[in-house]
């Protein structure tokens, strides 16, 4: 996944990069920092394949779990690296 990619697919999911982070670490219970998040965004650092599968992978879930998913990404009380 380009880095392109990477910012139209958070555009699609209604995401920022802060908000991934915070989407990763709801379910993980581990996340990448902002600035990593940041740096994959710019072409920095490329995008890793599991983040790639993951992004795509949200984008097929039921509307009423992506509105979740969505509802923690904009949670600004939630921690985020």
């Amino acid at each position: 996944m380009t880095a392109e990619e990477y910012r139209s697919e958070l555009r699609l999911l209604g995401m920022s990069q802060i908000g991934l982070t915070r989407v990763i670490r709801h379910l993980a219970d581990s996340s990448p920092s902002a600035v990593t998040a940041n740096r994959w965004a710019t072409g920095e650092t490329p995008v890793p394949a599991t983040v790639a599968a993951l992004l795509r992978v949200i984008g097929r879930l039921p509307k009423r779990t992506l509105d979740e998913l969505r509802r923690i990404a904009k949670d600004n009380s939630l921690p985020h690296q």
